[in-house]
């Protein structure tokens, strides 16, 4: 009878260890969170508005930079255009999209030599004058074309904006995504694909930062 009392104390004593360990572990867990629930921004990240002035037509234009903050933050240094590169792709927007009444579509066309600049394969990569001028590729282009200013001030423009994503700024302006390299125009509008066959169509879902 002893024996029996004892055993039972035993296993009352071990059930109740055993419930503390759980409420331990309990309160050191974690709380889960949803997989609905947006991950919060670090401490440290700095998001601020950062205004360039373009230098053709003078007007203002706003990014936005996005970086982890140190004792000497300073935002990056953003490439300046070469005057080369903004005549050659004046240009070509004046070949291949001067009758379109769209600016996000003239600047789609720049965006989608920039986007071939960044990519490699066939008639990709290297630079903007080797992407604008390889064969059979930018009919619209002629080095013989005029480069007015209002071409030239969004040449810049776009290319400020290009350069600014690769100094880490965020919502730059960017009206094409980087996989759309290909476009047909018909003299009015321009369509813009992924793929240079049976590609998907832009449907200009980016914010502008342009009014038309």
């Amino acid at each position: 009878m002893k024996l029996r009392k004892q055993i039972s104390k035993i296993g009352i004593m071990m059930v109740g260890l055993a419930l503390g360990i759980i409420a331990v572990a309990a309160i050191a867990a974690p709380a889960k969170t949803t997989g609905d629930a947006a991950p919060a921004t670090p401490a440290d990240v700095i998001v601020t508005p950062m205004a360039m002035t373009n230098t053709v037509s003078g007007e203002p234009m706003i990014v936005t930079l996005e970086y982890r903050a140190t004792e000497d933050t300073q935002p990056p240094a953003i490439q300046t255009p070469s005057e080369a590169d903004i005549e050659m792709l004046a240009k070509l927007v004046w070949g291949e999209a001067r009758g379109v009444n769209s600016k996000t579509q003239q600047a789609a066309v720049i965006w989608c030599v920039l986007n071939r600049v960044d990519s490699t394969g066939y008639a990709c990569g290297k630079s903007i004058a080797h992407v604008v001028t390889f064969p059979n590729q930018f009919q619209g282009y002629n080095a013989n074309y005029p480069a007015t200013d209002e071409f030239k001030a969004l040449a810049e423009d776009v290319l400020t904006r290009w350069y600014a994503e690769k100094a880490g700024y965020i919502n730059i302006g960017r009206v094409l995504p980087v996989e759309y390299q290909w476009f047909m125009g018909n003299g009015s509008t321009n369509t813009f694909r992924n793929a240079y066959t049976n590609g998907a169509k832009w449907d200009w879902s980016l914010e502008s930062p342009y009014e038309s």
